[in-house]
């Protein structure tokens, strides 16, 4: 069955190829956005001829369909024009192109580096034997985590009160919770990332899981869908790959039953339906159009970001000189809020300004102030866009190398690879930015890499888990 898929997958790849350069010959959009299609629906039976080695290739192929292609996919089998907020097809041609090199690329690129999976065929003794080692990790852990829940809870509540009054208030919210409150809060996701790295049972688990996503819904209420939707997307995703590993080492327990599988398949449209009905009661507009009209909906808003890669070329010649780089502006930025940047009195630029537009590295920010600035100043954003980021700073070429490096990233990330638990957790927590990475920056997994907080988190449940604890 999985040569059956991986041979799919390749006779509709090669099909993408002359159905593309048909649709360039005769600039015709709708016949590249058709090869595009073809090429992610090749990538989705690739993925799913990995086993668990394709798992985290498939969450980032759903969230490129629901960022990238959902919206345009809809209006196409409307028999609308999806580009019709184009200046001219030069633009369309160009977003285009830059869709279907990415995906080509990372095909190719996720097929040809093989890397080692989580233990060898068979390899029950040695997967009881990496649980067995990590008890101490995850009892102490455990109990760490619960710590944090109830500040968790204060921060989440605070800006979801907020949220109900203000349409964005991710953007201009300052919070008045204490800093060591709120740090403590941030330690929450990291120990959750720890605890899936050590494999518990599903039994196990589970009560965190729901405390986990419960709390992580809250953040809806504050005008965060994304960090919700990644949080639900990462659990589901592990469930499948631990059901994938446990079949491949012949482990019995289910972590997906087929009824499982039928529920998620009704609960998540109903879910998206009401975020996407949610954000227009927040925007003022309380009509609720219909659970299908506010599914489709949902691709409908959150698809546009394809229109950063169009909206840079609109703009190139109006690009502030000043910003330095977008692909490394995470690591600008970062340098600019750390130790470092405080001794060499960098300056840091507050969101929303005029500074974070011309100075601060950010895409999204400068297209939001050149295209519409009144929208931009009262706290509005079109948000970044990782192609159009590789687009922006080294054109075809840096879009096509970034994408041979993310399919080396997608295949070595894989949710635990190896025996170190520490390398493992870092892993999930990258794999937990790279879903959200079609709608976020170029670099934006380097992040959790550099960040000193999660590096005390990993090193303070070293040391200390060998404390014998009380099990819960």
């Amino acid at each position: 069955m999985q040569i059956k898929k991986k041979k799919i997958a390749i006779i509709l790849l090669v099909m993408s190829v002359p159905i593309f350069l048909i649709g360039l010959l005769f600039k015709e959009l709708n016949i590249q956005w058709i090869a595009i299609l073809i090429i992610y629906i090749a990538s989705i039976f690739f993925s799913r001829s990995n086993a668990e080695n394709g798992i985290l290739y498939l969450g980032f192929l759903i969230s490129f369909f629901v960022f990238l292609l959902g919206r345009n996919t809809l209006y196409l089998f409307r028999g609308e024009a999806w580009y019709y907020d184009l200046e001219n097809y030069r633009l369309g041609e160009i977003i285009c192109l830059n869709i279907y090199i990415s995906l080509f690329i990372l095909f190719i690129s996720f097929q040809l580096f093989k890397m080692k999976t989580s233990f060898s065929d068979g390899g029950k003794d040695e997967y009881f034997e990496y649980c067995k080692k990590n008890v101490n990790i995850f009892n102490f852990t455990r109990i760490l985590f619960y710590i944090t829940v109830p500040f968790v809870l204060i921060v989440n509540v605070e800006v979801s009160i907020f949220g109900m009054t203000h349409i964005y208030a991710r953007e201009i919210f300052v919070s008045s919770i204490p800093w060591v409150f709120r740090k403590i809060a941030q330690a929450n996701s990291m120990l959750f990332w720890i605890i899936l790295s050590v494999l518990p049972s599903k039994k196990k688990l589970m009560p965190m899981v729901v405390v986990f996503l419960g709390c992580s819904f809250l953040e809806v209420f504050g005008g965060s869908r994304g960090g919700m939707v990644t949080d639900f997307m990462i659990v589901i995703l592990y469930f499948f790959y631990r059901q994938e590993l446990t079949r491949k080492i012949k482990v019995e327990e289910k972590w997906i039953s087929r009824k499982e599988c039928l529920i998620l398949v009704i609960l998540v449209p109903f879910a998206l339906a009401m975020l996407t009905f949610y954000e227009t009661v927040r925007s003022g507009n309380a009509n609720f159009s219909g659970f299908i009209s506010e599914f489709f909906n949902f691709f409908e808003h959150q698809g546009g970001s394809y229109l950063n890669i169009g909206r840079y070329e609109m703009f190139k010649d109006h690009m502030p000189q000043t910003n330095v780089s977008y692909v490394f502006g995470p690591i600008i930025n970062w340098f600019r809020d750390s130790v470092f940047g405080n001794l060499l009195n960098m300056e840091v630029f507050v969101a929303q300004s005029l500074e974070s537009a011309l100075y601060g590295n950010n895409l999204g920010s400068t297209l939001t102030y050149l295209l519409d600035p009144d929208y931009y100043f009262a706290g509005g954003g079109f948000g970044t866009q990782y192609i159009a980021e590789l687009y922006a700073d080294f054109r075809y070429i840096g879009v096509a190398v970034y994408h041979i490096f993310l399919g080396v990233l997608l295949r070595k990330a894989n949710f635990v690879t190896g025996n170190y638990w520490i390398l493992n957790a870092m892993k999930i927590c990258i794999i937990s930015n790279i879903l959200f990475l079609p709608r976020d920056y170029a670099l934006s997994f380097i992040i959790p890499i550099l960040s000193i907080s999660n590096w005390l988190i990993l090193i303070f449940v070293y040391f200390f888990s060998n404390i014998k604890v009380k099990r819960l």
